[in-house]
């Protein structure tokens, strides 16, 4: 498997934010530094538009231990203007260090690890607004979150669209702090 060749694995991931599913989805992902920080490596488009909110997002990653540092959400508001609704879902104790100021965090959102040459689902990022105040381009504010296995509507659209990633998958949902 050419996954397993490149030390790749790929990551299954469902979100939903206060009961429903928005319509684009940046995760920025942090892996574990010598100290047991995450240190911010990239951003990844997790869900587009066009993706049914009933499947999975997908991401290709090199193997390892990851954590949600940060997630950016938006919905359309109006579909005929295409106006959007944006939040930002930010872990909360971001610290620059060294010579390049890297982001780095205590404590991520949400933690999960990827094998090489697997599907893993880690599952249903469910994340509850509380109260929120507006930013200069997205909106801020405090939230919750919660960690599910996928639906059974998600895991059957997953099937129907993708039965070979689907029976490839290997559950190993993801941990909140």
């Amino acid at each position: 498997m050419k996954l397993k060749a490149d030390n790749t694995g790929i990551v299954l991931m469902h979100t939903v934010v206060s009961g429903h599913t928005p319509n684009n989805v940046m995760v920025k992902l942090a892996r574990p530094n010598a100290r047991g920080h995450y240190e911010a490596t990239r951003s990844y488009q997790l869900k587009i538009e066009q993706d049914s909110s009933q499947l999975p997002g997908q991401l290709t990653l090199p193997a390892g231990h990851y954590g949600i540092v940060d997630l950016t959400v938006e919905d359309n508001i109006d579909y005929a203007a295409r106006r959007m609704r944006s939040r930002g879902y930010h872990a909360s104790d971001m610290k620059l260090e060294g010579p390049l100021l890297n982001q780095v965090y205590e404590r991520p959102i949400a933690t999960f690890s990827v094998e090489a040459g697997e599907v893993v689902d880690i599952g249903s990022l469910q994340l509850i607004d509380g109260p929120v105040q507006r930013d200069l381009f997205v909106n801020r504010g405090s939230f919750a979150v919660k960690v599910t296995p996928m639906s059974e509507i998600v895991i059957k659209n997953l099937k129907e669209r993708s039965p070979a990633l689907a029976d490839a998958r290997v559950v190993r949902t993801m941990a909140t702090p």
